[in-house]
């Protein structure tokens, strides 16, 4: 019974996850686009972004302590065949994670 339940929760979890999928990876062109390389590599690689933003979120030193801001910045490509989009977050200059996301989830 408790093999039953663990299955169950994990194919939950899959389902709550939807069409989200976390890579440390992503390939354009013919070079592989790393976690923690900078913005002017990625694009130098891939291009102009189809999407970008820019916010400047609150960064806290310690326990409830304002130490400033920091500059975000997010990137979407378009993958081929259009059904996933790669989202391409930076903090300040240098790439922190990469994941696909499908289209219509957006």
């Amino acid at each position: 019974m408790t093999r039953t339940i663990m299955y169950s929760f994990i194919a939950v979890q899959f389902l709550v996850a939807g069409a989200t999928y976390a890579q440390e990876s992503l390939t354009c062109g013919n070079k592989i686009i790393d976690v923690g390389m900078s913005m002017e590599e990625v694009s130098k690689h891939c291009g102009k972004a189809d999407f970008s933003k820019v916010e400047h979120p609150p960064v806290h030193s310690g326990k409830n302590r304002f130490g400033g801001r920091t500059e975000v910045t997010t990137w979407h490509y378009k993958r081929p065949g259009g059904l996933l989009i790669a989202v391409l977050v930076f903090d300040v200059d240098t790439l922190q994670s990469i994941e696909m996301v499908d289209k219509y989830d957006e």
